[in-house]
């Protein structure tokens, strides 16, 4: 067994306003440069990924250095990231007495992340040495987000902490749709869930009350049978005031507006339409009326634009498929197919 000292670890198997509640927040909790998505596939257990969401944390300067508020990596001059990072004991949330179960954590962690790690007895602090391949997954653009990271160590159920990581990379999308394979992948599903009632019983349905209820993102979800397998569709939601909610809309109406009169449609015509809007879609919405809007340019022989635009827009309103599945930029990497 190696020394109490220095220890070699052992293999295991955007821009959205923030609301009233992330508002709260002091700034250094949240963790704006978190690429959690691309961590979701390694199957780590619960105390595990407080001892990733600490790495994090103690990166952040860094990190933010390196990337833009979209996640877009901007400064590619700077020297590689420090390989060597000291982390609080108390970042990890193992409490005071607990150095003999951290212990364990980072030993059972640390092959994934770091070579090697110094935690002295009764050190108030840990040294840790990054390993290349984890500094490599750190410049990945795709999956960047932000989150809190009081809120997170607060989670006591590792799959309630990967589905609030999940609906926070796709919080400016609005909403994502996983085949239940792909769920299961990333949440790290044992073979006790392989029946489906199971997994909206025990998992789903229990992470998605405890957001809504302490969280100021949670998710909504639609399940749609297949021949094979179900395909769950997510709704990202956000709590925000009714303040922000009444600005972020009439914005939004404004632009909407434009689009309408630029091919002679009358924005009260789709007045019970657009009364539909919630302000998570909006960007998607958007989205779907300028294609629709540049569609109609193009074929100036439509005679009624309304008629179409109301049929154009009945699937988008009423199929969540329809509205989150098309997604070109969907994807979940494989950390294991990058290094």
């Amino acid at each position: 067994m190696a020394s109490n000292t220095t220890r070699k670890v052992s293999k295991v198997g955007n821009t959205t306003t923030p609301s009233r509640h992330e508002k709260s927040l002091i700034q250094s909790d949240i963790l704006y440069q978190a690429n959690s998505i691309a961590y979701l596939e390694f199957d780590l257990k619960l105390n595990q990924l407080r001892i990733l969401t600490a790495i994090i944390k103690n990166l952040q300067k860094e990190l933010k250095e390196r990337f833009d508020m979209l996640g877009k990596y901007c400064r590619k001059d700077l020297p590689p990231i420090s390989a060597k990072i000291t982390v609080p004991v108390a970042d990890f949330h193992f409490g005071k007495n607990n150095s003999g179960r951290l212990r364990h954590c980072l030993d059972e962690t640390g092959s994934t992340f770091f070579s090697s790690y110094e935690y002295p007895p009764y050190a108030t602090k840990v040294t840790l040495n990054l390993k290349d391949s984890f500094l490599n997954l750190l410049s990945i653009e795709e999956g960047y987000h932000r989150y809190s990271f009081a809120l997170a160590t607060s989670i006591k159920n590792k799959y309630t902490l990967r589905l609030y990581w999940l609906i926070s990379v796709w919080r400016v999308r609005g909403g994502f749709v996983l085949q239940e394979d792909a769920l299961k992948r990333i949440l790290g599903l044992s073979k006790a869930y392989d029946k489906f009632s199971n997994i909206i019983g025990r998992v789903l349905e229990p992470a998605r009350l405890d957001l809504k209820s302490r969280f100021p993102i949670w998710f909504e979800y639609q399940v749609t049978a297949r021949e094979v397998e179900h395909c769950i569709i997510f709704q990202v939601r956000v709590r925000i005031t009714d303040e922000e909610r009444s600005h972020l809309l009439t914005e939004s109406r404004e632009v909407i507006s434009h689009l309408l009169n630029s091919v002679g449609i009358r924005p009260s015509a789709l007045q019970s339409q657009l009364s539909q809007l919630e302000p998570e879609d909006i960007r998607l919405f958007v989205d779907k009326l300028q294609d629709l809007v540049l569609f109609l340019r193009e074929h100036p022989e439509i005679g009624d634009r309304t008629a179409y635009l109301r049929t154009s827009l009945r699937p988008w309103f009423t199929d969540w498929m329809v509205r989150y599945g098309p997604q070109p930029s969907f994807f979940i990497p494989n950390p294991y197919t990058r290094f």
